[in-house]
């Protein structure tokens, strides 16, 4: 095979995927997440009972993700200048499309997440089912389509 002009790199267009955000939706990413969310929940597990464990990993998982995913603007690496610097990583990922298979994903986590962690609580508690479901809020509702480039309130708009 020979080296062409046509091969050599070329800029990524509107219809490609954003290569700095590609590794979202490789299968490896999916399950690594899913690791790292167990061996946190085994981390609180050490200091904390089993219901209490899950709910506290069920929060801080849906802080951090509300976090990277929803509030983030622009590239993970700040020195890259790009037209989607005022999208966030969700808005950004497999190109503004809505329910791909890596959105999927990020959705199911949540909620599977949720559904574990309000099952391990034998004398269901209103305190931690309540934090659980504001939890799976922060992560569902900012990932529906009707808030796909929507700012409520101002909040994070520049």
């Amino acid at each position: 095979f020979f080296v062409t002009s046509k091969m050599i790199v070329q800029p990524w267009s509107a219809f490609a995927p954003n290569p700095h955000l590609a590794w979202y939706s490789k299968k490896r990413m999916w399950i690594t997440y899913v690791v790292l969310v167990y061996l946190a929940k085994m981390c609180f597990g050490v200091a904390f009972k089993d219901n209490v464990a899950w709910a506290i990993t069920n929060v801080f998982h849906a802080l951090i993700s509300f976090y990277i995913l929803h509030w983030c603007k622009g590239l993970l690496f700040p020195h890259y200048s790009s037209k989607n610097d005022k999208l966030t990583v969700w808005e950004q990922i497999d190109c503004e499309e809505h329910y791909t298979p890596t959105k999927k994903v990020f959705l199911f986590i949540p909620v599977g997440l949720f559904l574990v962690a309000v099952q391990s609580d034998p004398s269901f508690s209103v305190f931690l089912f309540s934090c659980n479901l504001a939890a799976l809020a922060l992560c569902i509702v900012p990932a529906l389509p009707i808030l796909h480039r929507a700012r409520p309130f101002g909040f994070n708009s520049d």
